[in-house]
Parts: C-alpha cells; structure tokens; sequence
C-alpha cells in the first residue's frame, strides 16, 4: 500500500492540480486499491475530490476535525522537546523572526503527520510506502515518527521535491531540522536534474538515494494531434501565451513590458497579442498596469484562473507562436510540459529545471536578468524557426515529458 501525503489533494484546486495526470496515470496501471491519500486539510472552495482521484482511499483531513483535534495537536507539539530547540536550528541567512513562524507552521503540520502514523501504527505493514507529495513538513512527520518509534520496521519512506521545497533558503523558506528529516528517507525524488543535483551537493550523505523522476502531462489523443496538425499560424498575428499565478516569483509585469517593447518592433500591420492564463491577489494591479502601458500594436487576453481542461482545449483551438515565461525561480513547470504536447515552443529564463524542459523542446533560454534585447532575440529566433520550432517541442513532449512513460516508470519503481 502507498500512502500518499499531500497538502490538500485530492482536495485541491490548484495548489496540486498536477498531480492529476500522475493520479489518472496510476489508475491506468490498475493502482486505485493500493493508494490511500492523506491530505492535511481541504483547500479552500474544493469540497469535492479532484475526478482523477476517483476510486482510490482518501483519509479525512488531518487538520479538518474541527477546533478539538487542533488544540490535541498542539498540546502535544508543545511537549516535544525538538520544539522548544528549534531556535538553535535557524539558518544563519533568514531572519530569526522569520523562521520563528515558519518554523512554528511547519512542525505543527509535521506533527500532524507523526500522529496519523502513530495512531495508524498498526495497519502500516512491512513493504508499505509513506509517499510525500513535498519535500517538507511531511518528511518532517516521518523522521519525527521514527524517533518516537512509531515508524514500523520495513515501511518505506519516500518524498518527491519540487521547487521551494528544495531551495528552501534561497525562496526565503525554512523547513525545521532539514537534515534530520531527510534522513528517514529511502528515496528522494526531485523533479529536475538541477534540483537532484542541488540536493546533492548540500547532502552528499544522501546522494545515493536522490534521483531525478520528471514529472509528465497526459498525452494527446488522436482526434487531438490532427487537431494541433492542422493549426495554421494567423495573418499579421504574432500571438504568444503564458500560464502562471500573478505573484512577485513570475515576474509578469517585467514580461509585459518586455512584450510591449517587442511589440512596437515588429512590422507594419503585425500585431502582438498574448494570452495570459492564470489568477491570483497581483492580477488586478497587472491589469491597471496594462490600462497604461504604451504599445501602438500590442493586444492583451486576460482569461483568469482556468481548468487544466479549458486551458489545453485553448492550445489545441488556437496557434501560439511561442510560450513565454520570466520566473525568477522555477522546479519544473508543468506549464512547460502541457505546452509543449500542444507542440509550443518556450521562450523561458534559464532558472531551476526550466533549461532542462526548454532544452529538450528546443526553445529559447535567457539569463535569469535578462535585457530586452535578449528577449527580443529569442522569441525571434523561435519565430523565426516557425513549425520546425513546433515540432522540436512536440518532439521533447514526447521523449521526455509523457506521464504515461514518467509515471508508470515511477510507480514500478516505487513497488520494486
């Protein structure tokens, strides 16, 4: 049995949405009875489970019992001794006050998870998997478990690691006794090369149960590839798309402004019109920045939070030239991956995992800083490659980033 851990899925509408190629993947390989999700808490607004979890075990919340299962929770924080010293644990790099609250959240959350182990004690069986979605306050539980002794003997404990989950100090995070916590691990998976390699180098204790496990998006159905086949790129249209949560991370008003620039180069009669998917609490301040910003021939299609579903019907009913994105720290975006089976080339900063997608879709890189001519430079280039930059993408799609292929190697490796 693989007991999965995740913060709210499948109760989750956006926060973990993609693990739902990788639970529709599972399903496919017959996993839906040895698959239990144990989720923190509901996400706001999902009351209903995602469908891709339907027929697989889910646990109740560990944190949605109500006001009397929280004060249990953390009366029995307060007593752990490895609580009170978590000051003596504080990277020098982050502020003290910082890692005060973080910290105080964290082991919270984590000692939720120690708890559900011990109370579950006697059903986890020897071949068993504790399977964290996150590489933190989940892995947390489990080391903090294994040191009371409710971990049994023979039970596996494995993580994937995704993003601020891995650069924890340099995204202004701290995660208590991160050392400590890894070590329960029998394996740790992030989902890039740079991440594994991060990992690594900061733990070479555990480099030889670090390994790369890249994520995948669910592939095309016939119908669908003769669909992106037969998209023929728009007269007097360079139209460009991105997909991110508006937050200070992606950067999105420097996108704007680079496109806006960009737009006003392009020639007579030609017009730059970019979509952009996603919402969250900074969309409103990019929207009043666009009312002002100056472009003659630059258009601009707000489509707001979006379903995975909608968004790649969009890919598949209208030609992009390019898929653009200026995050100035990244994992592995999935966005990336869902582009690229739509057969878009990325135009992307080089930060995080996003030069491993970029370079086996083909693309275009840009340094972390980027100026304007570089980004002028490289979604020209892309433009300029035309179909053979569509191709390459769709090429990389299915070489590297196929959740039929990455999951199902994933699973097997889990069940080994």
């Amino acid at each position: 049995m693989i007991y999965l851990f995740t913060h709210s899925y499948p109760y989750a509408r956006r926060g973990e949405v993609f693990l739902h190629d990788e639970m529709l993947s599972a399903r496919a390989l017959g996993l839906a009875d040895r698959i239990r999700f144990v989720p923190l808490r509901k996400e706001a607004g999902a009351e209903t489970p995602d469908p891709s979890a339907a027929r697989f075990q889910t646990e109740a919340g560990l944190l949605d019992g109500g006001w009397g299962r929280r004060l249990r929770l953390l009366c029995g924080m307060l007593f752990q001794a490895r609580f009170w010293r978590m000051p003596a644990d504080f990277p020098p790099v982050l502020p003290r006050v910082r890692c005060l609250k973080q910290g105080i959240k964290y082991f919270y959350a984590a000692w939720a998870y120690a708890d559900w182990i011990r109370r579950h004690r006697r059903r986890l069986q020897p071949g068993d998997t504790l399977y964290s979605y996150w590489a933190h306050y989940n892995v947390l539980g489990m080391a903090l478990a294994r040191e009371k002794g409710w971990l049994p003997a023979g039970l596996r404990c494995v993580s994937r690691g995704h993003r601020y989950d891995i650069y924890e100090e340099a995204v202004g995070r701290y995660f208590p006794y991160r050392r400590f916590s890894l070590a329960v691990l029998t394996g740790l998976y992030p989902c890039s090369r740079n991440g594994a390699d991060f990992l690594k180098g900061r733990y070479p204790e555990m480099a030889g149960r670090i390994e790369t496990a890249y994520l995948g998006v669910r592939p095309l159905g016939a119908d669908d590839v003769a669909r992106r086949q037969a998209l023929r790129p728009p007269q007097g249209v360079c139209r460009v798309v991105s997909c991110a949560l508006v937050s200070p991370v992606k950067r999105l008003p420097s996108l704007m402004r680079s496109l806006a620039a960009f737009a006003n180069q392009l020639p007579e009669g030609t017009v730059l019109e970019w979509h952009h998917f996603g919402g969250g609490a900074g969309l409103s301040a990019l929207q009043a920045e666009a009312a002002v910003t100056p472009a003659a021939r630059f258009n601009i299609v707000w489509h707001g939070q979006t379903d995975n579903a909608r968004l790649r019907e969009t890919y598949l009913s209208i030609y992009f030239h390019a898929f653009v994105h200026v995050s100035e720290s990244e994992g592995l975006p999935v966005s990336f991956m869902e582009a690229f089976a739509a057969g878009i080339p990325v135009v992307a900063t080089d930060v995080g995992g996003s030069g491993e997608l970029v370079r086996a879709g083909g693309g275009a890189l840009l340094p972390k800083d980027f100026t304007q001519a570089e980004f002028d430079a490289a979604l020209q280039a892309v433009l300029q490659a035309g179909e053979a930059a569509r191709e390459a993408a769709y090429a990389g799609y299915q070489a590297c980033f196929s959740a039929e292929t990455n999951y199902t190697a994933f699973y097997r490796r889990l069940f080994e």
